[in-house]
């Protein structure tokens, strides 16, 4: 899953050169504050890489929506507390909702 989405982020990736000690910048248009330096373009792509990763689990741990990028998408469980007896689990799409038991639910 998050292979494929950060090989999706690479394939978008636009380079610029500064004027800089790490001349190379690189951003994926889509991805808010995703970008990097690096001395050269495979520097600053191996960077952004390990941006992506951080960005990306930032991102799920804050509960933001994690854009589609060319149709590769994270798709994040999500566990609402409807009450204390019942929770209602869904994926991230939305593609199907279950009841689950109180006593199943690990602390």
């Amino acid at each position: 899953m998050f292979a494929e989405y950060i090989a999706a982020a690479l394939r978008r990736a636009e380079y610029k050169t500064l004027e800089s000690d790490e001349p190379v910048f690189v951003s994926v248009p889509g991805l808010n504050g995703a970008w990097a330096t690096g001395k050269t373009i495979e520097d600053a792509r191996e960077e952004l890489i390990e941006v992506i990763e951080e960005w990306l689990v930032l991102g799920i741990k804050l509960g933001h929506t994690i854009p589609a990028i060319d149709g590769a998408m994270i798709n994040v469980p999500v566990i609402i507390v409807l009450n204390t007896t019942n929770l209602t689990y869904h994926t991230g799409t939305l593609e199907s909702t279950f009841l689950l038991r109180k006593d199943l639910v690990l602390s």
